[in-house]
């Protein structure tokens, strides 16, 4: 994904088919790319994002919430858990 910076740093518009906000547009496509660069537009190529993965489930390893996200699998009465008691004083008498 590239940023287009039009000469104009107010325009709000399309061109070429990109839409710009405030003079800022983006794209992917290589040829409208290279064309906004032809024609005096600053362009700014920025990395693609890779997905974000979890390190520890790729690894094997167990992370933090690997107990909550295995109880999530078993059925209600494995994961039950026993009311609390009720807390205070007892009655005297």
């Amino acid at each position: 994904m590239a940023r287009i910076i039009a000469p104009n740093k107010q325009y709000a518009g399309v061109s070429a088919g990109v839409p710009f906000t405030g003079g800022e547009g983006h794209t992917d496509n290589e040829y409208l790319i290279k064309w906004f660069h032809d024609h005096g537009y600053e362009v700014i190529e920025e990395p693609e994002a890779e997905p974000e993965t979890d390190p520890g489930k790729q690894s094997g390893t167990v992370t933090e919430n690997a107990a909550d996200e295995s109880s999530a699998d078993k059925p209600a009465e494995e994961t039950a858990v026993a009311p609390a008691q009720k807390k205070g004083r007892k009655k005297e008498g």
